[in-house]
């Protein structure tokens, strides 16, 4: 499964959005990763 993309997005979308969504962009990443 390839990630570099997620990864690239993945800062981007915690400095707009904010520390609480940070959390829960984590546990997505967590989740894909398991699951790749």
């Amino acid at each position: 499964m390839d990630l570099s993309g997620y990864r690239h997005v993945a800062p981007t979308e915690r400095s707009l959005t904010g520390p609480s969504d940070s959390s829960q962009a984590q546990a997505e990443f967590d989740r894909l990763t398991a699951a790749g």
